[in-house]
This record gives structure tokens, sequence and C-alpha cells, in this order.
């Protein structure tokens, strides 16, 4: 007889300890903690941009909008840039990460 195998319920709980606020209007798609802000990518067409946030706060600082035809997807920062992906439009934009120039 071979080895048998034996799964564990392993359970996780956690608990709540802040919340902070956010624009109840922006559709979050990809999200980083980086320099103390959130870069945050928002989603919908029309509507998605790049956002630099102030954690504490909610209030975004920086802000730069897709073109209409975009809808804006996960985000990543690599070096001195923000790469932010599109959902269909197999497009990327590559930002300056202080300045968000394209």
């Amino acid at each position: 007889m071979g080895p048998t195998a034996f799964a564990t319920l392993v359970t996780y709980t956690c608990d709540v300890v802040n919340t902070y606020p956010h624009d109840t209007n922006a559709f979050t798609e990809g999200l980083v903690y980086a320099d103390n802000f959130l870069y945050e990518s928002t989603g919908l067409y029309g509507y998605s941009s790049l956002r630099r946030v102030n954690p504490t706060t909610g209030k975004v600082l920086q802000e730069t909008t897709l073109p209409s035809q975009f809808f804006g997807e996960g985000i990543a920062i690599f070096d001195d840039e923000i790469l932010q992906l599109t959902w269909l439009e197999n497009t990327g934009f590559v930002y300056e990460k202080e300045t968000f120039t394209l």
C-alpha cells in the first residue's frame, strides 16, 4: 500500500485594525503601495485613470486620465516608471513615476 495523503483544514482569521477613505466613484483595477503613497489604476471606459493617493486621507494628489477608448487595468512600478495595462485594447502605457508624463 502506498502513502496516504491527509488533508489538514487550516482556518485563518483576521482583524480589521483600521479603515481609510476612498473615492467611491473609482473602480480600482490596480493598486501599488510605494514611497508612502498608493498608486491606483482605475477602470471604466471614459473614466480610467492613474492616480497618486494619500493613503491616510484618500485624497487624490495627482491624476492623469486615459483616452476614453481605453479601460485601465493593472499597474506595476519598475525603477522610476509606472506601467499600466488596458483590458481589451492590447495597449500598455509607461509613465514617469514622479510626473506621470507618458
